[in-house]
């Protein structure tokens, strides 16, 4: 009886630990997070959908037919000046949504576990109008993540948005390091 128990409890801690977010199909595997649930939007791309999405910037995309070179390589994503890397954010100036950059910071680029990875942050100016795309409407300072990582065969990009504030910059770190603790479907276990 002592090890139906104990077999009971080894099984639900295996459930516990479990991912909530695993796409095999895209060769990525997220851990569970309470905080942050995507939502398909089509094959391999997602949407966060328990927060804002300021901007319609909040996104999640996995792609098992390039490699982070096409991060690299890809001036609309990431783009390289005075020796280093930037994430690309599109300057909007429309009648129903406005978003002006203040400040970019150059990514930080890290190898690990056989993935490289690009992280970098960006802090603007975002404004909705109300009822434009089924809104409230905003207007605020926003600071987003951008995050790329891969290797040759495989690369996961993704952007979070919030209010830059000490609660939104919270999320922001929590969002990160989730993202961050991403494997390939082919690594985990090993």
């Amino acid at each position: 009886m002592k090890l139906f128990y104990l077999a009971v409890l080894a099984l639900m801690c295996a459930v516990s630990s479990s991912t909530a977010f695993s796409e095999s199909r895209c060769n990525f595997e997220l851990p569970e997070s309470r905080e942050f649930k995507f939502k398909m939007i089509s094959d391999c791309y997602y949407e966060i959908e328990n927060h804002t999405n300021y901007g319609g910037d909040n996104y999640l995309s996995l792609d098992d037919r390039h490699g982070i070179d096409s991060v690299i390589s890809d001036a609309d994503r990431l783009y390289l000046d005075d020796g280093r890397y930037y994430f690309s954010y599109e300057e909007i100036d429309g009648q129903n949504f406005t978003r002006h950059q203040i400040e970019n910071y150059p990514a930080r680029h890290v190898f690990v576990s056989g993935m490289e990875r690009y992280i970098g942050e960006w802090v603007g100016f975002m404004q909705m109008l109300p009822k434009y795309k089924r809104n409230d409407g905003y207007s605020l300072t926003a600071k987003c993540v951008s995050i790329a990582l891969g290797d040759k065969k495989n690369v996961l990009t993704t952007k979070f948005c919030a209010p830059n504030t000490s609660s939104g910059n919270n999320f922001i770190k929590k969002y990160e390091a989730l993202i961050l603790k991403a494997r390939l479907a082919k690594q985990v276990g090993q």
